[in-house]
């Protein structure tokens, strides 16, 4: 029995196999990529709807207990808003590069605003809808 060892062989990968291996490295990402920015998009989105949400239910919940709303300026995140309420202290967190913004409209309605840069377009709110849009 003789073994076929060569003390002078080199042992490691070909440029083939490197040249393969960085190809589909390079499918891999070009698939990955995109779609990692639809969901980072899309869970920007539901963050700002989720704001919302929140400021609208605390709005509401003001105007149901000293019947007024709280109207406060374009706030960029991070940061926190406190609705002054005899009852509570409630208040909102705004994520980082977040803005939003609640403006009392002509009608006495209260028009609730908000965006990120991470994804176009606003998120708004009406009380004289009732509906997040």
């Amino acid at each position: 029995m003789q073994l076929n060892y060569s003390p002078n062989k080199e042992k490691g990968f070909t440029l083939i196999e490197l040249m393969i291996v960085i190809a589909i490295v390079g499918i891999i990402a070009a698939i990955a990529i995109p779609n990692f920015n639809i969901y980072r998009q899309k869970a920007l989105k539901q963050r700002v709807v989720a704001t919302v949400k929140n400021t609208a239910t605390l709005e509401e919940a003001r105007f149901a207990s000293i019947q007024s709303y709280h109207e406060f300026a374009t706030v960029t995140g991070p940061a926190t808003v406190t609705f002054p309420d005899p009852d509570s202290n409630a208040s909102v967190r705004i994520a980082p590069g977040m803005t939003l913004s609640a403006t009392l409209q002509p009608d006495s309605s209260l028009k609730i605003t908000a965006s990120h840069p991470g994804f176009t377009g606003t998120i708004n709110y009406s009380t004289s809808i009732g509906v997040v849009l």
